[in-house]
């Protein structure tokens, strides 16, 4: 089985699918450089030339994005800064970026996804309160 991970460098979401990509033959972590998020319709592009996974497993702000058409997407949450508890830390672009484009672009990832999962039950609570999505655990 081939799973394929599109992940920006630099995270700790990054390093832990690089984790995994060790310990689970045939993941493959396909990462790309931050700054492509600046304009994530291209993000696309980056994997047209990559083997065809059976599974596609990336975060949820850009899960969409690396759609395929017949291969399941499964999306992680590995933190939530949509959550009301992330404002008082945030500037006010932050504000506005999570709750518009980061907003949409988390829950069309929800819709998509044929699973969802979490690092951790506080996170998946968090899912669960902010964006009212519900785990099966």
């Amino acid at each position: 089985m081939r799973i394929a991970s599109p992940m920006g460098r630099g995270s700790g979401a990054h390093v832990l699918h690089q984790t995994l990509a060790g310990a689970i033959p045939g993941y493959l972590v396909f990462d790309y450089n931050p700054y492509w998020t600046l304009f994530p319709p291209a993000l696309p592009l980056l994997f047209r030339s990559q083997p065809v996974p059976d599974i596609i497993h990336t975060t949820p702000d850009s899960g969409f994005f690396f759609e395929k058409k017949n291969i399941p997407l499964v999306i992680t949450f590995h933190n939530l800064v949509l959550d009301n508890f992330m404002q008082q830390y945030s500037s006010l672009a932050q504000k506005m970026h999570y709750r518009t484009v980061l907003r949409y672009f988390t829950n069309k990832s929800l819709s998509r996804a044929a699973a969802v999962t979490s690092v951790s039950h506080f996170t998946a609570e968090l899912v669960r309160k902010e964006l009212k999505h519900v785990f099966i655990i």
